[in-house]
């Protein structure tokens, strides 16, 4: 009987401990969050936040699923938390946006709103989602205009204009994806304007960029630390490197391999380490 009690003691101490509970997390899999809810008030508190934090859909129905469930309140209060959307971090929506089902905007949208919390998204390769639906999803959700911190729309079929406008809307962007769009001089102007802040930025194949894009990017961001610009053809300088850092800039930048330009293909590690926790978590 003391065996016994002192064992439940022990189990006690560690299950309704804060601290223990934020380590212990950190260590098991997807698998172990559900039953880590039901074992304790603390276990609902961590295992829910850790569950919804980072959202894997790989299909239309559990994108559905995910949807119809993300603005349901919590059947336990959990803290100022109104609905699940409140623990959901990153959004990728690439698997589910690449499939031949067309994702549903409102649904998009409802996301967006419920999601108060959210600082990554990633919406490469929904191209069923119009260029004025997707202005619209980021020009109506003003949390976004603070919150987000990456953003991926590689492969979307969006204007220069439109996709100019979008970056005006999120100046607090430091990871920027946008390879293989339309991207051009309208959208680099506005990051050169708006996104004082940007680490990394990937222009991959955009055909529209050029030697001024480069300029206007360099002028305004000069926390810069990684550019790729493999494949765009109108960028005819030998040394981008030195032409940026002409113009306050020094990233570290992935280009052809061609001519008399130096690549680099890697980000370096402690950029990885800042760009880490916008990233949908595997496991």
């Amino acid at each position: 009987m003391t065996n016994s009690l002192v064992k439940d003691t022990a189990a006690n101490q560690v299950w309704n401990n804060s601290l223990i509970m934020v380590r212990v997390i950190k260590y098991l899999k997807r698998a172990n969050f559900a039953p880590m809810c039901l074992s304790c008030k603390l276990g609902w508190l961590y295992g829910t936040e850790a569950m919804w934090g980072y959202p894997k859909l790989q299909g239309i129905k559990g994108f559905n699923r995910f949807a119809d469930t993300i603005t349901r309140k919590p059947p336990l209060q959990l803290g100022s938390a109104t609905c699940y959307g409140a623990f959901v971090k990153t959004l990728d929506l690439s698997v589910v946006g690449g499939r031949k089902k067309k994702i549903n905007i409102s649904k998009v949208a409802s996301i967006l709103a419920a999601c108060t919390n959210l600082d990554s998204i990633d919406l490469s390769l929904c191209q069923s989602i119009e260029e004025s639906q997707l202005f619209g999803l980021f020009r109506d959700n003003s949390r976004l205009h603070n919150n987000l911190v990456y953003l991926t729309l590689d492969k979307m079929k969006v204007s220069d204009e439109v996709m100019g406008r979008i970056v005006r809307l999120l100046p607090k962007l430091q990871f920027l994806q946008l390879s293989e769009t339309y991207a051009g001089p309208l959208t680099c102007k506005a990051i050169g304007s708006c996104l004082s802040g940007l680490l990394s930025l990937e222009v991959t194949n955009c055909k529209s960029i050029n030697d001024d894009c480069l300029v206007m990017i360099a002028r305004g961001c000069r926390l810069l630390r990684y550019i790729s610009i493999e494949g765009c053809i109108y960028i005819t300088s030998h040394d981008v490197e030195g032409l940026m850092l002409k113009h306050g800039c020094h990233p570290r930048i992935s280009e052809d391999d061609h001519g008399d330009y130096v690549t680099y293909v890697d980000y370096d590690e402690d950029l990885w380490k800042l760009m880490a926790p916008y990233l949908t978590k595997e496991g």
